[in-house]
């Protein structure tokens, strides 16, 4: 049961790590510590997930993981809302937009999986 939990939280931590990356010319590592400031978790928390998953996980590291995941999924749907409400002003709509209808669909179908 403990390497379910172990693949939660590689999982999540490659997706925050994943945000955090800054495109060619930037370290996983400076990724890491950049995570580490934003969120809260050590960098060697994210170190070992990625390169050295332990066998078991902590509960606190575990739940902080979780809840930095969580968040940012809940921000990046934030952001998506807000750009589909400026696209409405502007007069783009599901009747005119592909990429319209697509968004509203992401926002309908999907909740943060955790």
């Amino acid at each position: 049961m403990s390497d379910a939990y172990v693949a939660d939280a590689r999982r999540w931590a490659g997706a925050l790590l994943q945000r955090e990356h800054r495109g060619p010319g930037d370290t996983v590592d400076a990724a890491m510590w950049r995570a580490q400031q934003r969120w809260g978790i050590d960098r060697g928390t994210f170190w070992s997930l990625r390169y050295r998953p332990p066998q078991d996980i902590v509960v606190g590291v575990y739940m902080r993981l979780k809840a930095a995941y969580e968040a940012e999924c809940e921000r990046q749907e934030a952001r998506l809302r807000h750009e589909l409400m400026l696209a409405r002003e502007v007069g783009l709509d599901a009747a005119s937009s592909d990429s319209y209808r697509e968004a509203e669909a992401i926002l309908r179908e999907t909740e943060c999986p955790s």
